[in-house]
């Protein structure tokens, strides 16, 4: 009987130092249920770094989204390519037969529309656009391809 006494009193102890541990590793309650909160208390730097970074994200991803799409106008006279104000053109008067060609970019960067005679003047890049729409409207605007 006495041993049965002296188990259960070190298993009381033992539950009562096991209950002790527990609070004492437990984490003080905070009123901020956001984890991210929680861990900024911890690391101030890593968290500002961490919000400038997201802060840079959101401002990059809407300027980003906030632009035109890029637009090609064909007419007789010129080809222009821009999003507001037009960016590149091929105007007809640099070429005097204003033969058209579709050339690879540099280091195979994508397709650009050149002036045959004139290869001084810029090429307007082709990226986005399908090449056999961009020469079918080339050629009912009276442009030529050689």
């Amino acid at each position: 009987m006495a041993a049965t006494r002296l188990l259960a009193s070190r298993r009381d102890d033992d539950h009562r130092e096991e209950e002790r541990d527990r609070r004492d590793l437990r984490l003080p309650r905070h009123r901020h249920g956001l984890a991210a909160v929680r861990g900024a208390e911890n690391a101030p730097v890593l968290a500002g770094v961490v919000a400038i970074a997201a802060l840079g994200i959101l401002v990059g991803w809407l300027s980003w989204r906030r632009k035109p799409a890029p637009r090609l106008a064909i007419t007789p006279a010129e080809i222009v390519y821009g999003r507001l104000e037009p960016g590149m053109r091929i105007r007809r008067e640099a070429s005097p037969s204003g033969r058209l060609h579709f050339r690879m970019g540099f280091q195979g960067s994508g397709w650009v529309l050149l002036l045959v005679d004139a290869p001084d003047q810029p090429g307007i890049s082709k990226l986005g656009f399908d090449m056999r729409e961009v020469e079918r409207a080339c050629v009912a605007h009276g442009w030529s391809f050689g």
